[in-house]
């Protein structure tokens, strides 16, 4: 009986151990990098996650001190006669410098009073722009329950503004609504920050309402 020499018996060995060997080394390279991406997605799903509550604690924060400033704007004596007395001009005068304040320390960008109908009697804002209905959601919920409304409300430029309206009684008797609002992109942006992420807001389409009575700043 003949043997085959080494040198035929070395390829027939060679060749299927060497296609195992790179089956085994792409199998573990695809492994490897299967591994890596489940670890990159569940430290983005951990961010999200950090970054969705810091959001809310921020927005939850920036509603209590909303309510804070409406509350000590209820006992201006001057602000309640201008209110009472419907002085555009006085209550302006008054509430101008508040804002001002606000807006510098707060980043407040939107000061409303408002009639027990919902009517605007001044925007601090924009003082030209008054008399009209506000049906924003979070005015009428404040109608409806008697009692604050707070939430994000989007604009006609596609900005997210942070109110809070709170209902002005004396003496039991509805005399008004004071609103304040925060644009959100400065609670985004330092977030964002914190976190070392970039961020790109999208809306779903499904969940706005096709007409909307009143969505003005």
């Amino acid at each position: 009986m003949k043997f085959s020499s080494s040198n035929n018996i070395r390829p027939v060995i060679l060749i299927p151990f060497t296609l195992i060997l790179l089956l085994v080394i792409v199998l573990f390279i695809g492994t490897g990098y299967v591994r890596e991406q489940q670890a990159h997605g569940q430290a983005l799903q951990n961010t999200l996650k950090h970054f969705k509550n810091e959001f809310r604690a921020q927005l939850d924060n920036d509603a209590e001190m909303m309510h804070v400033a409406i509350a000590a704007l209820f006992e201006h004596q001057g602000i309640f006669s201008a209110f009472q007395a419907r002085d555009r001009q006085a209550l302006y005068d008054l509430a101008r410098p508040i804002f001002e304040h606000f807006k510098k320390e707060h980043s407040i960008t939107h000061f409303y009073f408002v009639t027990p109908e919902r009517k605007t009697l001044l925007r601090v804002h924009q003082f030209d722009r008054h008399g009209d209905t506000i049906n924003r959601l979070t005015m009428v919920q404040a109608e409806k329950t008697r009692e604050s409304a707070f939430g994000l409300e989007l604009g006609n430029f596609g900005t997210f503004t942070h109110r809070i309206v709170v209902p002005w009684r004396v003496d039991g008797q509805l005399i008004g609504y004071v609103e304040l609002g925060e644009e959100i992109d400065h609670i985004i942006n330092d977030i964002a920050k914190r976190f070392d992420v970039q961020l790109l807001t999208t809306i779903k389409k499904g969940l706005l309402q096709s007409t909307v009575p009143d969505l003005t700043g």
